[in-house]
């Protein structure tokens, strides 16, 4: 299974005052990362969750720059090329 669920904010800052006026358990302040800024969270059912500001550096991680992204092309030609009719 997965560690952690990650969502891409454009304000870390906001959001971490946001989910702590909300109530919400936040495990530490933003750090930085080597994708930007980020911080983790508890959802109701305990499960943790990153919220990450991506630094400009690393613009080929935001999520309107996916799509395009090599490796999720390759993964779709393979997935397309596995697939067995049910």
């Amino acid at each position: 299974g997965w560690a952690y669920l990650c969502f891409q904010v454009d304000d870390i800052d906001a959001e971490h005052r946001r989910v702590l006026d909300l109530g919400i358990e936040v495990m530490g302040k933003p750090r930085t990362c080597s994708m930007g800024r980020s911080f983790l969270i508890r959802d109701v059912d305990g499960n943790l969750v990153k919220l990450l500001e991506v630094s400009g550096s690393r613009h080929e991680l935001e999520i309107s720059n996916l799509a395009s992204h090599p490796i999720l092309q390759e993964i779709r030609k393979r997935s397309v090329g596995s697939q067995r009719p049910h």
